[in-house]
């Protein structure tokens, strides 16, 4: 097999050496910032701090240059700055834990605070501590970020007002001592000048993803999933305003310093701008289809920072119609890589200016980028390869001929929101997953859909896979997997694995079901399927492989082995294994991804693996050895 690493892909001017076993590599490695899920001002807001799915950086206001960046594995969720120490606070997908780093030459750690998943954290300004809040483990804690110690936590067992319904989003005063929650209720809670956080009140009937408190009058506002912002008096402890801010949830809100304006993000990808005594809409700024779920204002007030899934960091003069800057973006961006089934071509999207490329598949030299402006851009050849069917988050369908790479079709979904796709063996059939939690079957050349599938109870399909030679798919949910027969419409068989957890699966061209759990401490299980569709029966011996943290799973064409990612904190790396399908004895580890691994594929004659990551790259493999 041919392995020469004089031709590369889009990144060939890159200065790193590849991996061992990687022939070439597709985008650049460098650290990728996209999924801007959160950002803050700092240092008198002549700088911005930002997290997302490649880590934090820290930016010039002014210049809109990158000062620092600081790789997290799993990605950062949410960041604050803390004035008194010049440092930041971060929370990390990949241990679930808060870090404490200080900023200067480069990014240090002080420490690693112990939190649990998906924790918000906000620093109270003055002072060098900090709160943080976690809506599913019902939990609050007050935090010294200079001794790196929890000097509060606080259950839902621990208040005579019962559950903790407000633990979710998070926002302090500006006097440092009011502390607004929001969850499944809305609460105000004060900071003792003993350093103890103690409830004020609580509206129960007021639910929210966001909250903001105004610096200079009693009022909070309280952004909801219905697109409508909640405006409550604090002293009256009552709603008193309500605004039609967006067409769907809202990401983020915030006052403006003298609390004429209420400022608004939302999912229709606006950010809008409202005068508090008329109610009515004074400024907008459209994002073009990207969704902004963060808001952050400058100290003084004249400027307002938003970021979007796809990377970009927008500061705006305050009103919205002049001064807007937009920090550089990683064009080079590789997201969910495919093969065509021989293997000539490989596609992949999600570039942040929307593009999609197109490489020559055995020397990884970029031929085509087209100019398709699709968010979050998913491919697969269908039609014997033929053509290249492109789907968007918003669900939004294109099929270009590749022979001329020609728009021949333009259609949209039932379903929007679409989170991952899957393509039959036979090209005719494709099944995308949504996040609503709903999968759709459907014909590519036309668009019709064919089945619906809903999980039996609120879990939702978390991933699918088609049967060969058959029209019956594998969808799983929260612990069980489902077998429908989507031509008649019925389930022929079930599976419960040992694993209770969110699973992911895929089949073989031999009939072999792997399945495995995205959960941490959960085996990897190989059951071999017959002939559902006439028997409707799965039966086989469960081959357990101790790892943990399943991303991806791939069998090779022939069903010989089975390559399957892992990453957690625990395991330290996002690494590849392949083992035999028949024992599930590893033959090969794969490492050089610098994040979790969001897709793999085989060539067609199973010599090569393709595998694309969240760090925005994807490496071609020489498997070749698994047949020596």
């Amino acid at each position: 097999m041919d392995t020469d690493r004089s031709t590369t892909g889009i990144g060939e001017n890159r200065k790193d050496a590849l991996p061992a076993h990687a022939i070439y590599r597709l985008g650049s490695p460098d650290m990728r910032h996209w999924a801007v899920g959160s950002l803050c001002f700092a240092r008198e807001s002549r700088q911005v701090v930002s997290a997302g799915c490649g880590g934090i950086r820290l930016f010039d206001v002014q210049s809109g240059a990158l000062l620092l960046s600081k790789s997290v594995h799993g990605g950062a969720g949410c960041v604050d700055y803390c004035s008194c120490l010049d440092s930041i606070v971060y929370s990390s997908f990949g241990d679930w834990n808060l870090h404490v780093v200080r900023m200067g030459p480069g990014f240090h750690r002080d420490f690693l605070l112990r939190h649990s998943p998906g924790a918000i954290v906000k620093c109270i300004p003055g002072t060098s501590l900090a709160i943080s809040t976690e809506r599913n483990e019902c939990h609050i804690r007050l935090w010294n970020l200079r001794s790196g110690t929890c000097l509060q936590t606080i259950t839902g067992s621990d208040n005579a007002g019962g559950s903790l319904r407000e633990a979710g989003h998070v926002t302090i005063g500006a006097d440092g001592k009011t502390i607004a929650f929001v969850g499944d209720s809305f609460a105000i809670w004060s900071l003792t000048a003993e350093q103890r956080l103690q409830r004020q009140f609580r509206l129960e009937n007021m639910s929210g993803r966001c909250v903001a408190l105004c610096p200079s009058r009693l009022l909070a506002a309280v952004g909801k999933d219905d697109g409508t912002v909640a405006v409550i008096d604090l002293g009256k402890r009552a709603q008193i305003q309500r605004i039609s801010a967006h067409a769907n949830r809202v990401g983020a809100v915030a006052f403006s310093r003298d609390g004429a304006f209420l400022f608004t993000t939302g999912e229709d990808a606006t950010l809008r701008a409202f005068d508090l005594n008329t109610l009515k809409e004074v400024s907008r700024f459209s994002c073009q289809g990207s969704i902004m779920w963060s808001l952050a204002l400058s100290e003084d007030g004249t400027k307002v920072g938003c970021g979007t899934p796809d990377g970009r960091i927008l500061i705006l003069n305050v009103p919205f119609s002049y001064g807007r800057q937009e920090f550089p973006r990683d064009d080079n961006r590789v997201q969910y890589p495919c093969y065509s089934s021989d293997s000539r071509w490989i596609a992949a999207g999600g570039g942040p200016n929307g593009t999609v490329h197109v490489w020559d598949g055995r020397y990884g030299q970029l031929r085509f980028t087209l100019p398709e402006q699709r968010t979050n851009a998913r491919c697969a050849f269908v039609g014997a390869n033929q053509f290249l069917l492109i789907v968007d988050q918003r669900g939004f369908v294109s099929v270009l001929d590749t022979e001329d790479w020609a728009r021949r079709q333009e259609y949209e979904l039932a379903s929007v929101d679409v989170t991952g796709l899957t393509v039959a063996s036979d090209g005719e059939h494709v099944a995308t997953m949504h996040a609503d939690g709903s999968a759709m079957i459907w014909e590519w050349h036309s668009g019709r859909r064919i089945e619906t599938l809903f999980a039996r109870d609120s879990s939702g399909v978390s991933s699918i896979a088609f049967c060969p030679g058959e029209s019956v798919v594998a969808y799983s949910t929260w612990g069980k997997v489902d077998f429908v027969d989507f031509a008649r419409g019925i389930v022929c068989a079930t599976i419960n694995p040992r694993s209770h957890d969110d699973l992911i699966v895929t089949m073989s061209s031999r009939s072999q079901l792997a399945l495995a759990s995205r959960g941490v401490g959960n085996s990897l299980e190989i059951w071999n399927v017959r002939s559902i569709q006439k028997s409707s029966y799965v039966h086989g011996r469960r081959l357990r492989c101790e790892h943990s943290s399943y991303r991806e799973l791939a069998f090779t064409p022939d069903g010989r082995f089975l390559a399957y990612a892992i990453g957690s904190a625990s395991v330290g790396a996002c690494v590849i294994h392949v083992c035999r399908a028949v024992d599930g004895i590893r033959e090969m580890t794969l490492a050089g991804h610098g994040n979790w691994i969001d897709s793999l594929q085989f060539s067609c004659d199973g010599r090569r693996l393709l595998s694309g990551s969240f760090d925005g790259t994807g490496i071609v493999w020489d498997v070749s050895g698994l047949y020596s």
